[in-house]
């Protein structure tokens, strides 16, 4: 696995398109949909894409309790290469869910749906603050088997929720890099690359 200082590095010695930083209640921020089939729609492009938010109890009347859902869009020739969580206060858990698709299911409660259908879902803990969680999600608690698949090209759709009382924060970095060239691609072209040289 890259490092985070190796993809930063990377990430800098390219134009990158303008990455999305959206704070739920910081200036020109709004609350984030609740309504699963509603999502509030992002694209991410390459670099670090911020968002933060917060919930609580997720389980209650729409009035009472509040859970958030987003899509993601990942661009072609893309993919989510690490999900930093800068912070997630008080220390509690909570959970997050991702599954393929522009509209999301909700995770549990009375109109709880199909979660055997997330991709990447786990609790969420002050511990995980100042991690890579990417690696916690593929552990998905949701369908028992660990998912190390590439999160390439596609929309997908994110579900956090505290379930308790607590008044939840929350601040995630979804880090977006170029797809890595296979490696038999990149050999033949520095092949090449030597080949035309040694013609000169």
């Amino acid at each position: 696995m890259r490092s985070r200082t190796a993809i930063i590095a990377a990430l800098a010695a390219t134009p990158a398109l303008a990455q999305v930083t959206f704070d739920e209640t910081g200036t020109g921020g709004f609350d984030l949909s609740d309504d699963a089939l509603n999502p509030t729609a992002f694209v991410f492009t390459e670099g670090d894409n911020t968002i933060a938010g917060n919930v609580t109890l997720s389980n209650g009347s729409p009035t009472a309790g509040d859970r958030d859902f987003f899509t993601f869009t990942i661009l072609d020739g893309f993919e989510l290469v690490e999900l930093f969580v800068n912070d997630w206060q008080p220390d509690n858990a909570g959970f997050v869910g991702i599954n393929l698709g522009s509209t999301g299911i909700i995770p549990s409660g009375p109109d709880g749906g199909d979660t055997s259908q997330y991709i990447l879902a786990n609790l969420i803990t002050g511990d995980d603050s100042g991690l890579d969680y990417l690696p916690t999600l593929r552990n998905n608690i949701a369908t028992g088997v660990f998912n190390d698949a590439t999160i390439g090209p596609g929309t997908y759709t994110l579900v956090i929720q505290q379930t308790g009382s607590e008044f939840s924060e929350y601040d995630l970095s979804f880090v977006i890099a170029p797809i890595p060239a296979p490696a038999s691609a990149a050999a033949l072209g520095l092949a090449a690359l030597a080949a035309t040289r040694r013609r000169r």
